[in-house]
């Protein structure tokens, strides 16, 4: 069936990908080339990446995963890319959820299922740094939760909340801390942490020989699949009801860790009467909106206290219109599409009614949009 085979199509390419530019499940590690003396014991400053990539390559991941430092040293985390936004989180409790319930409505979360639209919000104890002023670093010891606030790209900051592009966390006892990013949850780095005495502990240059081996393979996927999406071809079509023809289109592409966030062709031509039908396996959302602005996802708010509160838009997460046919005006969304029960499953299919180039995007990545030129059978 054609959803079958998109699918497996987009689940099966990361992974060729994957194989043909030598990635690896054990990542480099840092080999020290001098042995420290007494004197380079004092405390250091560490820098770690969070996520890379230019524009629509959203690489995510931090960089070095795992990185080992003396009791003592501080950990700074640093904004590196123009794709998703993300978060440092360090806690031993139960994870938090990034969205949830608008406080005083009831109801269950609006990205997982529920009875229809229900108002909801970015976590505020993700979306907030746990030490706003930031004038000294927090000490992490294994216990407790400590939060960087949510990193959004310049791009995609909402204008009501301070852009946050870095973050420092000191480290003063020995172990080893695990920590995720909020917004996804396959975002995760390790802090190991040894005697403040440690002799073979890699140096800032070291690490960063890591990190340029970590990147590399990632960035070449993206590259790659820049190639595929500027060859304009769509990833299938058939026949459709009489003489139509119905058109696949990736929204997104790439593994999690390396997502092309652009559509797959950006631009296609169709004849009335046909169909188109984006599948997804991230977090994405189709809306088209003629001669009026696009929805934004985030609409801040004051809560009671006057602190500003993210609402997430229900017409970005929630379908509009579906099962309509495309006429040319009003709002349609998909809502929002990916594995894992979201309200607008894994495919959105419009069929084209009137003739015109229609502008559409994805709300939740503002750089990634398309066109539907829509031409009388025949041209």
């Amino acid at each position: 069936m054609l959803w079958q085979r998109a699918q497996r199509f987009i689940v099966v390419l990361p992974a060729i990908l994957a194989i043909a530019t030598g990635c690896s499940d054990q990542p480099p590690q840092a080999t020290p080339e001098s042995v420290a003396t007494p004197e380079s014991f004092a405390p250091r400053e560490i820098t770690v990446l969070v996520g890379a990539g230019e524009k629509t390559a959203a690489i995510n991941a931090f960089f070095p995963r795992r990185l080992t430092i003396r009791a003592g040293d501080t950990v700074n985390w640093k904004m590196n890319t123009e794709g998703d936004p993300h978060s440092v989180i360090f806690t031993d409790q139960l994870p938090e959820d990034d969205v949830i319930p608008l406080p005083g409505t009831g109801g269950g979360a609006i990205l997982f299922g529920g009875s229809g639209p229900q108002a909801s919000i970015l976590n505020p104890k993700i979306l907030y740094p746990t030490n706003p002023n930031g004038e000294l670093p927090e000490v992490w010891r294994g216990s407790g939760y400590i939060t960087s606030g949510i990193m959004f790209p310049k791009l995609q900051a909402p204008p009501s909340i301070p852009l946050i592009d870095r973050f420092s966390l000191k480290f003063d006892r020995p172990g080893i801390y695990p920590y995720v990013c909020g917004m996804h949850d396959f975002h995760k780095g390790t802090i190991v942490v040894e005697p403040a005495t440690t002799i073979n502990v890699p140096e800032q240059t070291e690490i960063d020989e890591v990190v340029r081996q970590e990147i590399e393979p990632l960035k070449i996927i993206t590259d790659s699949l820049h190639v595929i999406q500027s060859s304009d071809r769509v990833l299938d079509e058939e026949f459709g009801p009489g003489d139509t023809t119905i058109y696949v289109v990736a929204a997104g592409m790439g593994p999690p860790e390396a997502e092309l966030t652009e559509f797959f062709p950006e631009h296609l031509t169709v004849n009335k009467g046909d169909s188109v039908v984006w599948v997804s396996s991230r977090w994405h959302s189709i809306v088209f909106n003629p001669n009026r602005p696009f929805p934004d996802m985030y609409t801040p708010e004051l809560d009671e206290s006057g602190k500003v509160q993210m609402i997430i838009n229900p017409v970005v997460t929630q379908p509009v219109r579906a099962g309509k046919p495309f006429r040319g005006e009003g709002l349609y969304s998909s809502g929002l599409m990916g594995y894992g029960q979201r309200p607008g499953g894994i495919g959105y299919s419009l069929t084209f009614e009137v003739e015109g180039t229609f502008r559409y995007l994805c709300p939740v990545h503002p750089g990634m949009a398309g066109t539907i030129k829509v031409v009388s059978g025949g041209t």
